[in-house]
């Protein structure tokens, strides 16, 4: 049994199961599977009846360099891999990977949407083996409002884009599973649920993630309803602005100070080994009734930058703020990120 496969085509399947334990072949599908998740994709590398396991970093190391058309050929308890003038030979056991139960009702969103979404979400949340909720992202829809929503318990990064459907969803997901998710790649991704998976289908790539009965914290408790400061900035001003003063930040002096004034915004900080840094950027008020804006906040510096690059495309941004050590928000469109505050 043996089928030609394009090299770049062969390293796009294996990519999309590489991170999860052995791979199977057979059936018309490549699939894997690790302990909270199975990904199948479908496609007859090799139409064998019985399917095969093979080692995934083995298999998957193999293939990477490889160049043109593939040759697999499996026989004898051996697959075969042929390309140019490389040819290997890797050890193959029985074995089967359980597929879990489909479901029948399937909510249809736009991949390139929910991407984007997990993508700003996952922006503030852990990826590491510990399961809590700074490792969760949450995934829900009421109507037609599809949002997803990460933190760290020191962040809050929440993205929502108009759902095609209107229906109700609340699943999380574990952010080691984000990387998976977002490697999709036909225009549509079919969401649904069973009772022990949540399931993602897109073209000839099915995830099931096994769900999770962990309490997510109720976001909508801690983001404030009002501001008594709220201005608009240049994206690329305050990202600029803020690698201006970096130099001056060390391991124990991360904080960086911003005061409202007039028609600006003063960044500043100061390290007793580096000095201090002052820049001053421009700024349009957003109050409805035209107070000038007063007061100075504080949070990280890693922690801002890191939003900043989270709201990278944006030309403008909502800063909005209530005082010094209270949260304040930046928002842009349909995206926000609620950061904590330090006391200045």
């Amino acid at each position: 049994m043996n089928v030609i496969i394009p090299a770049t085509n062969l390293k796009n399947h294996l990519s999309k199961v590489s991170s999860l334990g052995n791979i199977v072949i057979g059936n018309g599908q490549l699939a894997s599977s690790g302990w909270d998740q199975t990904v199948v994709v479908t496609e007859p590398l090799l139409d064998l009846k019985e399917p095969i396991s093979i080692n995934n970093r083995l298999l998957v190391s193999t293939c990477s360099k490889l160049k043109g058309q593939v040759l697999l050929t499996y026989g004898g308890k051996v697959l075969k891999i042929r390309a140019g003038r490389f040819k290997a030979e890797l050890p193959v056991t029985d074995g089967g990977i359980p597929i879990p139960a489909s479901s029948l009702s399937e909510l249809p969103v736009q991949t390139s949407s929910l991407r984007e979404l997990l993508t700003f979400a996952g922006s503030v949340a852990e990826e590491d083996s510990k399961f809590d909720y700074t490792c969760i992202i949450q995934l829900k829809q009421r109507g037609k409002r599809l949002e997803a929503i990460g933190t760290d318990s020191l962040r809050i990064a929440l993205a929502a884009a108009k759902a095609e459907e209107d229906v109700e969803l609340d699943m999380l997901i574990p952010a080691h599973i984000l990387s998976t998710i977002k490697s999709l790649e036909n225009e549509v991704t079919y969401i649904s649920e069973t009772e022990n998976n949540n399931i993602f289908r897109s073209g000839n790539t099915t995830i099931w993630a096994r769900k999770y009965s962990k309490k997510f914290p109720d976001v909508s408790k801690v983001i404030p309803v009002s501001y008594n400061i709220e201005i608009e900035v240049r994206g690329e001003d305050l990202s600029e602005s803020l690698q201006r003063i970096s130099p001056i930040t060390d391991q124990e002096h991360l904080k960086v100070v911003m005061e409202f004034r007039e028609s600006s915004l003063s960044l500043s900080a100061s390290s007793p080994l580096s000095g201090k840094a002052e820049d001053e950027i421009p700024i349009t008020n957003l109050d409805p009734f035209g107070m000038v804006p007063k007061g100075r906040i504080a949070c990280s510096i890693n922690f801002l930058k890191k939003a900043l690059v989270s709201f990278k495309g944006c030309e403008t941004l909502s800063v909005k703020a209530n005082g010094s050590g209270l949260p304040f928000l930046l928002e842009a469109g349909n995206k926000k990120i609620l950061l904590a505050g330090i006391k200045v």
